[in-house]
């Protein structure tokens, strides 16, 4: 059996990856993070307010009576009664049928009562009152955007924008549901929009910049959020995206001052701690990331991205019970997500509980099965196990969903010599070199298979290679098993 880079450095390899939430959580994951951050940071933004009803529309009610039972309904709306905002709306209602803004006021606290589909049916009789009022399309976009509908609230959006071009809030709405959609371009307009109409605004240049840092402009979206701080030095979220922002440049203290003053202007948001945890830990600071971590979980028990981060931590400190419980705890909580059944799988294996990591690993591809690390690395515990067929069967799939997956072809190639089949195993090893240069193991496997192939010249090109990356890495043991290896080839050879 040969030697696999997993068998060494899995570990640390599977921690470098977690740190970047982009590259570790599904999308369904990545996208349900950035909701709640959205609908969390809205409430602090002056163009975003979706729950309150223009007051300058009360107007348009005749009954003075009306008139006070919707204002009534607007005050206990806004100090968190919605039973009795619900019982003021309709009273406006009652009194005067026709009051559109009441059927908005009393949509609101429906929805926020979790109640949509009375709340849509609200917002609809508001429309077909006055078809010309743009805000009940906005609320009604917005309740369609909370029940994951996007198509139908961006239609509503549309339909606010056609009656008020100049409506900045509907373009921000569009933008974000646009945005949630992964149409970026189309997005981008939007928020360049809010920008030109309310360019005192710091929302407009957060969106934007937001937008451009999922195309991958960084530099651009640091640019606009650095304008929207310089607009509104305490809006928070600008400070948290900023500081996500310089942690992907790898500028961890301008990262790590950015999630502090996030913190300092709005302390009770876990993502926050567990974002400056990450920075921490990349730093090397395992035990202050992890105080971070819980205080995140302290926050909000349910956010299972810091569990994710503190059993990974837990288990590159060697803690693996204490990783197993925060992994166990995430799958509590999100039972149909495969990602913690893959990193259980992770610890398990790292326990040589082979057999109770393959059970974890396949539990994470029935839930997900284009899932390609699981694949990957069910792989490579079946060909622990001895199981070379099954796992080459797994290296081949994880390599058609992820075909640059450079350590499936390495561990393809393990596979394959095992089974018996040198020159297939050397083809895969040169393909992962040709995909990662810099991997040392794929270089010392395949001086490995030269060698017993009487290839031996070209062996020792490949282990002096292997040779010089292990040392770049301060690999001792490896770099010692090269030189005993070359050691034995050159005296084959002289």
């Amino acid at each position: 059996m040969q030697i696999t880079q997993v068998s060494l450095t899995k570990d640390i390899g599977i921690l470098a990856t977690m740190l970047k939430i982009q590259t570790l959580l599904p999308a369904a994951i990545i996208s349900l993070c950035l909701t709640q951050a959205n609908v969390a940071w809205a409430t602090n933004a002056s163009l975003d307010s979706p729950k309150l009803v223009n007051l300058s529309q009360v107007g348009r009610a005749e009954n003075k009576k009306a008139i006070a039972s919707f204002e009534q309904g607007i005050n206990l709306y806004t100090q968190g009664d919605l039973k009795g905002a619900e019982a003021a709306f309709r009273k406006a209602i009652e009194i005067e049928p026709n009051y559109a803004q009441a059927y908005i006021g009393l949509g609101n606290t429906l929805d926020d009562q979790g109640k949509p589909q009375e709340a849509i049916a609200s917002y609809r009789q508001a429309i077909s009152i006055n078809p010309k009022d743009p805000d009940a399309y906005l609320h009604l976009g917005l309740t369609f955007t909370r029940l994951n509908r996007l198509d139908d609230a961006i239609a509503e959006y549309q339909k606010a924008i056609a009656i008020s071009p100049t409506n900045a809030e509907a373009h921000y709405k569009l933008g974000n549901a646009l945005y949630y959609q992964d149409k970026l371009a189309a997005a981008i307009v939007e928020f360049e929009t809010v920008i030109r109409l309310e360019p005192k605004s710091p929302l407009g240049y957060t969106a934007l910049g937001n937008a451009l840092y999922d195309q991958g402009k960084i530099p651009e979206a640091i640019a606009h959020y650095q304008t929207a701080i310089k607009l509104e030095p305490k809006y928070p979220e600008a400070h948290y995206r900023l500081g996500i922002a310089y942690y992907e440049q790898g500028k961890l203290d301008a990262a790590i001052s950015e999630y502090t003053e996030t913190i300092r202007l709005e302390p009770n948001y876990a993502p926050t701690y567990a974002r400056l945890g990450n920075a921490l830990y990349a730093q090397g600071k395992a035990e202050e990331a992890i105080a971070q971590y819980k205080k995140a979980i302290s926050l909000n028990p349910k956010y299972t991205p810091a569990r994710y981060y503190l059993g990974s931590a837990y288990q590159d400190l060697g803690k693996l019970e204490a990783a197993i419980e925060e992994y166990q705890a995430a799958i509590r909580l999100e039972p149909q997500q495969p990602l913690g059944y893959n990193l259980l799988g992770n610890v398990l294996y790292a326990q040589g509980k082979t057999e109770a990591a393959i059970a974890q690993y396949k539990k994470a591809i029935s839930l997900d099965p284009k899932y390609a690390e699981a694949h990957y690395d069910l792989a490579r515990a079946l060909y622990e196990g001895g199981k070379l067929p099954e796992a080459a069967a797994e290296y081949t799939e994880t390599i058609r969903l992820e075909p640059n997956h450079s350590r499936a072809y390495t561990g393809l190639g393990n596979t394959l010599d095992d089974l018996g089949k040198p020159q297939e195993a050397i083809a895969q090893y040169k393909k992962a070199i040709s995909l990662d240069p810099n991997s040392a193991f794929a270089y010392y496997n395949l001086g490995v298979t030269l060698s017993r192939q009487q290839q031996r010249d070209e062996a020792v090109v490949h282990l002096n290679k292997a040779k010089a990356l292990f040392q770049a890495q301060e690999n001792k043991e490896m770099v010692e098993r090269v030189e005993q290896l070359l050691q034995k080839i050159n005296s084959q050879i002289n």
